[in-house]
This record gives C-alpha cells, structure tokens and sequence, in this order.
C-alpha cells in the first residue's frame, strides 16, 4: 500500500478462542494413493491431512477411504458430509446446507480455504454479514494486502466468488457487487499475467506413451494417448469406467461404427466440469482409430468389472509417472503438465486441418467460444518444438513411429484370449475398418 494510507483493522467484535486455530486449506492438500498400493481391487484412497485443532473445536475433515463394499463407502459418505457440514458451521453458520451444495464439494473445501483467511484478517470467529457496499472496500485492502505479501494471485481471486457462494443474500455477479475490488484484480492481473499451459507436440505426448510402456504402466500409457486424442481433462480419463467404453457395431455407419467413451456417465452422478453427463466421443479419424483397440481389449477382460478403472494408477502416482518420463525423454523444456495434453491434442487438430474449430470446441466440450479459439494458433506447437534439440526431436520421432505398434501388441498380449490370436486382429480390424462420418 501507498504510503500514508489507513489500512482496514475492524473491531474484533466476536473474541477468537484461544490455541492453533484449524487450517482448512491443509483440506485441499489431498494426497491420492493407488489402490493398487493398498492391496485393493478398484478405486482410490483419499487422505487429508489436518494440523492440530484447539480444546472443543469441531473435527476437520479427514478422509480415508479405501476400495470396499458398497455399504461401507456409503457410511463413509456420510461421514464425510458430516465433517464438511461442521467446516461451513464453523465459518459460515448462516449458510445452509442446500444453498452451499449449489457448488461442488472439492470447491467448497478451496472456498471455505480462503474465507478463513478473510475471517483471519478481519480477527472475527465466523464470516460476518455485511452488505456488498460495505464488503467492497473491506476487499479491496485485503487484496491489496495480499499482493504485497506477494500471495497467489489465482488463490486471493476466488475470495470474491467464495464470498457471493457463502452470503446468498449478496446475490449479482462479482463486478456489479464488488467493482472496486474487481478493479483491484483487473490491476494485479495486469501487472502478473496468469501463466497459460502450453501444447503439449504430438511426438513429445506419443513419445511419453511409448516410455510409460516401458515401464510396464500399460494403462497409464493408454491414458496419455486418449486424453491427447479426446482432448479429456486429466479428471474425466481417471474416472473412466469399463462400461463407459462403447465397442464399434460394425453394421453402422459414422460415430457408431467407431469405438466411443461416454464420459461423465449418467450411473455415476458426477457431471463435467461444466455440468454436461453422458458426453459421447468417437475415435472417428483415420489417424488415432488405433487407439479403440486398446480400449476395447480391456473392456473384454474385465466384462465382470464393470466399475473397473481404465487407468489403474491415481493422480499422484501418474504425475510420478510423468516427472520420470520427461526427464529420460529430455523434454523438460517443454514444461509439460497432465493438462497439456488436453490442450496439445485440440492444437495439432486444428494445425493439421484435421477438425473445424466448431467440431474442436464440441469435443473438448468448451462452453465459450474463445476457450476453443485459443488451440487456433497453430504456431505455438512449433514454437515450442523449437525448444528442444535437434536430436531430441529425431529421438522423439523414433518413438512416435513405434508407439502404434507398441501399444497394439502390448495389450493383445495382456488382455486378449489366451493361446488365441485371431481374436485380438480381429479387434485390429473391427477398429481399422470403422468409416469416417
């Protein structure tokens, strides 16, 4: 802050208990083990680590749970609501239970992360309600204030949706109620642009397939190539089931002919991101029908596992994966993330003419235009090529080739019929023959 500016310290109108306060943004610091880890057919182990809480307060949330029977991931749930019901009581009492559902529960847990920051800063025990007006200058120092703490710009941006999500009575959009704080991030913003994920090359994405099957991590490599050719999110390609692979009818014609992933299915109640269910995407181009085999070698196998995970590793360990494979490849240039693939896949279709920007933003399934119009600059897959060395790029080539062939043999040998190969060409060929639409 300028110099001989009054910062905002309100009156401490409600006392604070005495002793370490609880720090729910160690909720948000979630740690995902494989189940394979733990010894367990499916699923994910959840754990969130919390800090010691003070004589008489509620119980932060703390989750651990393991793969199981259907009864006991119920009670879990239960538990789990629970838990997060006496997070919102503790900060915002007022909020009930049916109007703080209206957002998911992970953003519930990051909300509630920076409200209790906020209420720290005012030194009050639970969010006080106040007016937008009387909000808006009250925003505007802490925003200010963390700025000059250097805090993350992204974390202290949420506090104005945080706060309309935990005062309905608010109600508007975040400009009309807070202008001045707006102004504030429109400022912070300008002088610290957010980092954008760049493309992820189409050799670098293969060429990581290629080494994550070398070390035996069939179906995390599969993971790499659907979600570069589907431009999934990292979440959606997780949470894929078994039933979720739809095997190509081979008396069709166009999608259905293909083989399909419905993500976001109906049976599992978990929407997208933005808020769509049942999102059918076909493996309709010539190019990537070869990744259908893969993912219908699997579904055979398991057709007693319907809830089967087609990526058998969780978040954390992919990331492992990833961090080990961009070190051998020397591709740490690149700075590749599991979201680049998502963004790699939308841009080398557009460079490559392969699909119009409508059909690119429909199957990555943006809601606004100019969240699809970004992949339209084609030269940022080059650019970033250009970042690596010419015998990289020839190493990264090398594998590219190989990665089909790879993949293909690999899960024939896995998943297909025992002492049967005819089986596994003709899943070669009910895939390879599939018609374009």
């Amino acid at each position: 802050m300028g110099c001989g500016k009054r910062a905002f310290r309100p009156p401490p109108v409600q006392p604070r208990r005495a002793g370490p306060g609880t720090r729910v943004r160690a909720l948000a610091s979630r740690r995902w083990t494989s189940s394979t880890a733990l010894g367990t057919a499916g699923g994910l182990t959840e754990v969130a680590a919390a800090t010691p809480q003070p004589r008489g307060a509620r119980p932060v949330l703390q989750l651990v749970a393991a793969s199981g029977s259907r009864q006991a991931s119920d009670r879990r749930g239960q538990r789990h609501n629970v838990e997060l019901a006496c997070l919102r009581e503790r900060l915002v009492p007022r909020l009930t239970s049916l109007q703080a559902n209206r957002v998911k529960e992970r953003t519930q847990i990051t909300y509630l992360a920076i409200l209790e920051r906020l209420v720290e800063y005012l030194q009050y025990r639970t969010l006080p309600q106040f007016s937008a007006a009387a909000w808006d200058p009250i925003l505007v120092d802490f925003i200010e204030r963390r700025y000059d703490q250097q805090e993350s710009r992204e974390a202290t941006v949420r506090v104005l949706y945080a706060l309309l999500w935990a005062s309905p009575h608010l109600g508007g959009v975040v400009r009309s109620c807070f202008p001045q704080a707006w102004a504030s991030v429109q400022g912070w913003t300008r002088l610290s642009p957010p980092a954008t994920r760049p493309p992820l090359p189409q050799q670098a994405a293969h060429a990581t397939a290629s080494k994550l099957l070398g070390f035996s991590q069939e179906r995390a490599a599969l993971g790499c190539v659907v979600r570069f050719e589907t431009y999934c999110r990292v979440g959606e390609v997780l949470a894929l089931r078994m039933f979720q692979i739809v095997a190509p009818d081979l008396r069709s014609k166009g999608a259905a002919g293909c083989p399909t992933i419905v993500l976001n299915a109906s049976e599992l109640h978990m929407p997208s991101k933005t808020g769509e269910m049942d999102s059918s995407i076909a493996f309709d181009l010539q190019e990537h029908r070869w990744v259908g085999m893969p993912l219908v070698a699997p579904k055979n196998a398991f057709q007693d596992k319907p809830m089967e995970h087609v990526v058998n590793v969780s978040y954390g360990v992919f990331l492992g994966l990833l961090e080990r494979a961009v070190q051998e490849l020397g591709i740490s240039a690149l700075q590749p993330t599991p979201h680049c693939f998502r963004h790699g896949g939308a841009s080398h279709d557009r460079a490559a003419g392969r699909r119009p920007l409508q059909e690119v933003q429909r199957r990555g399934m943006w809601k606004v235009h100019s969240s699809g119009a970004r992949y339209d600059k084609h030269g940022r897959g080059g650019l970033q090529l250009q970042l690596l060395p010419a015998p990289v790029r020839d190493a990264l080539e090398y594998r590219t080739s190989l990665v089909e062939h790879d993949c293909r043999s690999r899960f024939n040998r896995l998943y297909g019929p025992p002492g049967s190969s005819a089986s596994s060409s003709s899943c070669s060929q009910v895939v390879v023959s599939c018609p374009r639409p």
